[in-house]
């Protein structure tokens, strides 16, 4: 099989390729072991296939500035140990593996692991159909009362509620107060963090093919349908860069008004498409705002976007600095040195994990190593770049199957031709 490049795929690449999209998804399952997905277990013997691999074809290993980030990572969870010695070590071995698993699955795989015409091809096939699947289930709910779920029912999830059929339960109970569609994730924020890179991808490569605008607008709209707030915000935020940047000759002569053409006509179908689809996607998308404008410490939004912060304040100057470490927060609490809001240990957003984990210094590596990473002509890398770290804002996404995609598609769109050169 040929990928849109016109060159031959070898079977490898096929398997990779098409297990590396669908992470994900396939992550959204526990082997049965909490924290542990199906998509990990899979990925982890592929990437002991590339390591064979490497070795066989004698490829040198290529310093990263990445690599100094995750060895600032360990280093400064192990003295953090170090100086309490009654933290886990356990816990700190295990963010440690799971951040190493992550680093080896961004940077191992070549060009002859990971085919990107061919995995652009089947993530756009799997994004569209889970699209199409969520507009499915706007139709079951609203014209035949049915509550229609993507998840595959009797296996255990990867989420916090692990039990598939009491995770349909709630959503079954939500239903009577908003309709939330999920596609075939378990949250809508979870559908429009997938479906946003492959926006970028849509939008950035073949600029201005009018069959790829076209798939660009159903991508938009299933984000915007889907009531997450992320949705809006992504979509919005790439479309914004999509007109920059092809009316930057515009904007360099300051012929303004031709910028704003696009960019006015596009708010009002943004505007008209969120009021009149359904008013629970505006309702939704404004109660999160206010929530968190307003500083209400039982809104999500609040919550998801500030609990990280509020546990940083709490760190003296040299932990700020420096950070934590990876895996000690939990012994932090136990021991009484932090508080957080209403008991919850666990979620932070993927920023304030980094400001707390690893302090100013591993924020900076972590943006540093990033934009080391963008291929300077290829603009769709630079819009996933910035994607990222707008999702960091409000997402746990550090070290996830999503965040893994992104990166990888990020290293490797300099291989694509018209990506916004």
């Amino acid at each position: 099989m040929e990928n849109s490049a016109g060159c031959r795929v070898s079977l490898w690449q096929k398997i990779v390729s098409f297990l590396l999209v669908i992470f994900p998804i396939l992550d959204i399952y526990s082997v049965g072991i909490k924290g542990i997905g199906i998509g990990s277990i899979i990925l982890c013997f592929i990437l002991i296939g590339m390591g064979i691999r490497f070795l066989t074809l004698n490829r040198s290993i290529k310093l990263n500035p990445y690599y100094g980030f995750f060895l600032y990572g360990l280093c400064i969870s192990l003295l953090t140990v170090l100086i309490h010695n009654d933290f886990s070590i356990t816990a700190v071995a295990i963010r440690m593996t799971y951040f190493l698993f992550y680093t080896l699955l961004i940077f191992l795989p070549s060009s002859y692991d990971f085919d990107i015409h061919f995995a652009e091809q089947i993530y756009l096939k799997i994004g569209m159909a889970a699209g199409a699947f969520l507009i499915l289930q706007y139709f079951s709910f609203w014209g035949l009362g049915y509550n229609l779920i993507g998840l595959i029912p009797g296996l255990p999830l990867n989420y916090a509620i692990e039990d598939s059929a009491e995770w349909m339960d709630a959503y079954n109970n939500m239903y009577t107060i908003m309709f939330r569609p999920t596609s075939f994730f378990p949250e809508p924020a979870a559908f429009a963090q997938y479906m946003a890179p492959l926006l970028i991808l849509v939008l950035f490569t073949n600029v201005g093919e009018k069959k790829k605008l076209l798939k660009a607008a159903f991508i938009s709209i299933v984000m915007i349908l889907s009531t997450s707030t992320n949705g809006i915000v992504f979509s919005l935020f790439i479309w914004i860069l999509y007109f920059v940047y092809v009316n930057h000759d515009s904007l360099k002569n300051r012929r303004f008004p031709i910028f704003l053409v696009p960019l006015f006509l596009f708010a009002i179908v943004f505007a008209i498409l969120i009021l009149f689809t359904d008013n629970t996607i505006s309702d939704h998308a404004v109660q999160q705002f206010e929530g968190l404008f307003s500083k209400n410490q039982s809104s999500s939004a609040y919550l998801r976007i500030m609990r990280g912060f509020d546990i940083y304040s709490q760190l003296n100057f040299f932990e700020n600095i420096l950070g934590i470490g990876l895996g000690t927060y939990k012994s932090y609490y136990a021991t009484g040195l932090l508080t957080v809001y209403d008991g919850e240990t666990e979620y932070m957003s993927s920023l304030s994990y980094l400001f707390v984990s690893t302090g100013v210094i591993g924020v900076l590596l972590f943006i540093y190593s990033l934009f080391y990473n963008v291929p300077r002509r290829s603009m769709a890398s630079h819009a996933l770049a910035f994607l990222i770290l707008l999702s960091f804002f409000s997402s746990s996404l550090f070290n996830s199957p999503t965040y893994a995609l992104s990166y990888l598609f990020l290293l490797h769109l300099d291989s694509i031709k018209n990506t916004g050169d």
